[in-house]
């Protein structure tokens, strides 16, 4: 099963996607879900095959022909191929998304305006609460 600490002791710098010359990346998750589904592709969560399948059928399945929406939206469907296919592929499960979802929204509402939103702040308030 693919923890957070798998993802985070992935080798590769999601900071150096981000900020590599001419990156298409607008926000750092954006950079983040690049390198994930690439690093899990090369160590054999699925391959590069798979991916794209996955990939193409978010893309067709939410392309209304209107390309700047399209572009818009790319790493949001990106973000959404990774998690059908490792939910397909049993890497993570729909709770442990939907939980960890939850937890990221409730991390921003505790966040203060133009402070970098962390998961620690949500698993702190879960704690503070038991």
């Amino acid at each position: 099963m693919m923890t957070e600490e798998t993802i985070h002791d992935m080798p590769g710098s999601t900071d150096e996607a981000r900020s590599a010359p001419g990156s298409k990346f607008q926000e750092a998750w954006q950079a983040t879900a690049y390198v994930v589904a690439i690093k899990l592709s090369e160590m054999g969560y699925f391959t590069w095959s798979e991916w794209t399948h996955a990939l193409g059928r978010e893309l067709r399945a939410h392309h209304d022909g209107e390309t700047s929406t399209y572009h818009e939206h790319y790493y949001d469907l990106w973000q959404n191929a990774l998690e059908a296919l490792l939910v397909e592929k049993g890497v993570i499960t729909d709770p442990h998304v939907a939980e960890r979802a939850a937890m990221w929204r409730r991390a921003y509402e505790l966040t203060p305006h133009g402070s970098p939103v962390e998961l620690a702040a949500a698993m702190m308030s879960a704690g503070s609460h038991d």
